[in-house]
């Protein structure tokens, strides 16, 4: 896959720092990426993607969370998991 992240600004620290993928994160049966970004936007930053459907061999960006301040490492290290066995994962900062 190639990334078209051009409207998303990382700052000092590309995505892909820390990576996980899993089923029905965001939509039931649809592959969500999760990568972070510890420095993005000065406060680290946590992006969604899934696979373009029209361009199969590109990502497009579902969902972009930020850290809550200066420096705080946000998504550092990030994971998904099925935590109480309902079928759905969750994404854990």
């Amino acid at each position: 896959f190639s990334t078209s992240l051009n409207t998303l600004r990382f700052i000092f620290c590309p995505p892909g720092f820390s990576t996980d993928s899993g089923m029905a994160l965001i939509r039931q049966g649809e592959l969500t990426i999760v990568s972070g970004a510890p420095r993005g936007g000065y406060s680290g930053q946590v992006t969604f993607l899934k696979a373009d459907p029209v361009a199969q061999r590109s990502l497009s960006v579902e969902l972009v969370l930020s850290g809550p301040g200066l420096a705080s490492s946000f998504g550092y290290d990030v994971a998904v998991v099925d935590l109480n066995g309902d079928g759905y994962v969750k994404y854990c900062p």
